[in-house]
């Protein structure tokens, strides 16, 4: 583990001294820092209502629930089930 790590070190410097040799410095070689990852948005108000059911809705994003699915099975359209 010691030796890999002094190796790693020494080709650490030896490509430190020829990005420095060549005039340019490793973020311009290897790019800046990493982005941070995006934040998330918070909750988001529901889109559809379960017309059998009042209290089941669906925000329209990620996979459709169960009783989406069955309501289009059954011949409702999705402007149906729109809350407005």
């Amino acid at each position: 583990a010691e030796l890999a790590k002094e190796k790693l070190g020494a080709l650490r410097e030896r490509i430190e001294n020829i990005v420095k040799q060549e005039g340019y410095s490793l973020e311009d070689v290897f790019g800046g820092r990493a982005r941070r990852a995006r934040k998330s948005m918070g909750v988001v108000a529901p889109k559809f209502r379960n017309p059998a059911n009042a209290q089941q809705t669906w925000s329209g994003r990620g996979k459709r629930p169960r009783w989406f699915h069955e309501a289009l099975a059954a011949g409702r359209k999705e402007a149906d089930m729109l809350i407005k």
